[in-house]
């Protein structure tokens, strides 16, 4: 968890950090004890800009995990984030989302936990 936990404190505050590697500049995300640029060990974290564009995505209309039934149906998208990196994530509020659609972070309460999410940016 201790790599993470720079992760999880930004979320509870509202913002989406992204781990930026002091040897090479590097941002890369999901966050992980190596850089897998340069393989330094030492991070700055640094808020997203909070835009993004969809690069897939799919519609979940039946069958999800037990825990997740309440929310069908709902978006899951790969999306590329302004600062290169890409990450999955829910998008709501999505009547239709195509490929290349522009999106903005949000942040939702789940089980008591702090999730980033994704809503389209029209």
């Amino acid at each position: 968890m201790r790599i993470l936990q720079p992760y999880f404190d930004g979320l509870t505050q509202g913002k989406l950090l992204l781990p930026h590697c002091r040897s090479c500049g590097k941002v890369h995300f999901y966050p992980r004890h190596a850089c897998p640029h340069c393989w330094g060990e030492a991070y700055d974290w640094k808020p997203a800009k909070g835009t993004a564009r969809v690069v897939t995505h799919t519609r979940v209309l039946a069958n999800p995990p037990s825990a997740f039934e309440h929310l069908l149906p709902f978006d899951i998208a790969i999306v590329a984030l302004d600062e290169g990196v890409s990450m999955l994530t829910n998008v709501v509020d999505s009547a239709s989302l195509a490929v290349g659609d522009e999106l903005k972070l949000d942040f939702v309460q789940r089980d008591g936990k702090t999730l980033p999410v994704f809503k389209t940016a029209r």
